[in-house]
């Protein structure tokens, strides 16, 4: 996994991480949130953006004509922790990744990958909690 600054492009076009394969490497890249936990989403959010607030429970605010979410730091783990993480090793999962499966295709495969083991990952943590309550 690496780790870099921000990459150069518009806020509200940053993405979050990146999967990249070479010949002999497969690497997930994750980029920093920012530190004010306050995104730039630009004069109008997409759809995602709209998403992604209401599931992270962000406080979305207008001002001066641009739309920023604001995440609380839990809220940003949760995000890397639940998503990020889980929607990138699901690039690597799909062997369709560097074939002629359309962009579209491959995202939505990732999503659907990161959305069902984020949902096993929390029915074994509450399974994991009700066993250790009962001890």
């Amino acid at each position: 996994m690496i780790l870099p600054k921000s990459p150069v492009a518009p806020k509200h076009q940053r993405p979050f991480g990146q999967y990249c394969t070479g010949p002999d490497y497969a690497a997930i890249v994750l980029y920093p949130w920012p530190r004010n936990l306050r995104w730039d989403l630009g004069p109008c959010p997409g759809e995602s953006w709209n998403k992604l607030a209401h599931q992270y429970r962000a406080q979305l605010k207008r001002r001066r004509g641009r739309w920023y979410a604001t995440f609380t730091m839990e809220a940003t783990r949760r995000f890397y922790l639940d998503d990020l993480i889980l929607h990138e090793v699901g690039h690597h999962a799909d062997w369709r990744y560097s074939s002629v499966a359309t962009t579209k295709q491959v995202e939505d495969f990732a999503t659907q990958y990161a959305a069902t083991w984020a949902r096993e990952l929390a029915r074994c943590a509450a399974r994991s909690e009700r066993t250790g309550r009962s001890r």
